[in-house]
């Protein structure tokens, strides 16, 4: 399986489990239903940890350790929404920083994962 990647992730890839980590907003990442995909970030100095804000759909959380988060990818019919993750200490409800990721399901066609570090329309 190929992966094309423009931005540090995913750190690694098969057929049906990626890793992104450290992952800029606005990654894209198209996956075939059925796929895993693992997100994680460094730990950062003080008790800060990341929390899944918004979540599509199509995306079911399987499991969250505040660092490191596993998602099970479903196939949608309307457009991807953004998986929307804040970084924050747990006695605070301000976010210090934010990162979305588009996940985006797409039928197994090539078989391989791909990833853009941008989220800007595509043109056909």
């Amino acid at each position: 399986m190929t992966v094309s990647i423009t931005s540090p992730a995913p750190s690694f890839a098969d057929d049906r489990y990626v890793v992104v980590s450290d992952p800029r907003p606005g990654t894209i990442v198209e996956l075939a239903p059925g796929s895993q995909l693992a997100v994680s970030f460094r730990r950062g100095i003080g008790p800060s940890q990341w929390y899944v804000t918004e979540r599509p759909g199509y995306l079911i959380e399987l499991t969250e350790s505040g660092h490191e988060f596993q998602f099970l990818v479903f196939e949608s019919t309307g457009a991807p929404v953004p998986l929307r993750l804040e970084r924050r200490r747990p006695d605070r409800e301000m976010a210090h920083e934010v990162c979305e990721l588009l996940v985006v399901p797409v039928p197994v066609t090539g078989g391989a994962a791909r990833t853009s570090s941008s989220s800007s329309p595509r043109t056909a």
